[in-house]
Parts: structure tokens; C-alpha cells; sequence
């Protein structure tokens, strides 16, 4: 993969803008996921929230023992694109943004390819038919302003992960979606 950044200062203002948007968004997204306290652990000293850490709360815990649910941290998170709906130049501002993400966090990402499965409430973990014998992988897509997931929202995007039970009972995140 090219180096994203190595032509920063050559791209316009609205395409810099962009990339630090989808950088952002990848952030929020794999930190409430992956587990805060592990995104805090490598996290600049300016992404800490103020005060100690009890200023925050996670996502999903496990009701059970209170620890945060989060994936697997030995394995890559696969993620597929659905680019029907991308804006011009967004594929290479998404590759930048993972990129950030993991020089920033060590998290392994893996495309696995495009796809056309739509975005959408009540996805599936597990879809055999269009993905094999595995987990879905987090899906990346674009939608129109009219199709938001929480409609009249103004929000520019949405993200969130789905947890399963392992063999052990402890939930973990296996998919999710970024839209």
C-alpha cells in the first residue's frame, strides 16, 4: 500500500478534510469496539479524557464480569466495502484512514474485497451464503442522506459492532458496520 500521507500537503482542502474525517470516524468506531482501554493504552496523552478513567463508559461489558467487550485482539478485523454509494476519492480516503487507525493502534485490518450487501439495521453476524463458512466481515458503505439509519438524525455516519458468546459464554465482537 502506498504511503497515504506522503502527498498530504498536495491534496486539496475538502480531500484533506475527508481523510481526517474517516480517520476520526475509524477511531471513534474501533476504540468504543476494540475496548477503551486498550485504544487508551497507546493513545496520544491529548485523546485521554479529563480527569481519570471513570469520566467514560463502554459500549457493551460482559453483564457477567463488567469487563468491556471488545474483538479479538490476536486476530485482524476483516472488513469488506461496499462502494456503490462512495463519493469520488473516497476508497483511497478510507485507506488512509485505516491506516491511521492501525500505525495508531497496532489493530490488523484485512480487506477481504467488495461486496454488494447493503447497509442496514438488523445485519447478520454470520452469512454463510455470501461470505463462507465465518464471521461476516465489518462492512463499509455510503448511503443516502434520505436512507440514514436514525432518520431525521443529522448525523454524517454511523458505526457499531455486533457481539456473539464464545465457547466460554464471554461475548465478544465477531462483525460490525460503518456506514
Amino acid at each position: 500500500m502506498l504511503d497515504p500521507f506522503d502527498d498530504a500537503d498536495r491534496l486539496p482542502p475538502r480531500r484533506r478534510r475527508w481523510v481526517l474525517v474517516v480517520a476520526i470516524g475509524l477511531v471513534v468506531a474501533v476504540a468504543a469496539a476494540y475496548g477503551i482501554n486498550s485504544f487508551l493504552d497507546v493513545a496520544p496523552d491529548v485523546l485521554r479524557p479529563a480527569g481519570d478513567r471513570s469520566s467514560f463508559a463502554f459500549l457493551s461489558v460482559d453483564p457477567s464480569t463488567g469487563k468491556p467487550v471488545r474483538y479479538d485482539p490476536c486476530s485482524p478485523i476483516h472488513y469488506v466495502v461496499d462502494r456503490r454509494l462512495a463519493p469520488p476519492g473516497m476508497l483511497s480516503d478510507l485507506d488512509a484512514g485505516i491506516a491511521s487507525i492501525s500505525d495508531a493502534t497496532g489493530i490488523e485490518f484485512s480487506f477481504d474485497g467488495y461486496t454488494t450487501e447493503p447497509a442496514g439495521r438488523g445485519r447478520r453476524a454470520y452469512q454463510p451464503h455470501r461470505y463462507g463458512k465465518r464471521w461476516a466481515p465489518v462492512l463499509v458503505s455510503w448511503v443516502r442522506p434520505s436512507d440514514l439509519l436514525v432518520p431525521g438524525d443529522q448525523a454524517v455516519g454511523a458505526a457499531g459492532s455486533t457481539p456473539v458468546s464464545n465457547d466460554e459464554g464471554v461475548p465478544v465482537y465477531v462483525t460490525g458496520e460503518i456506514t
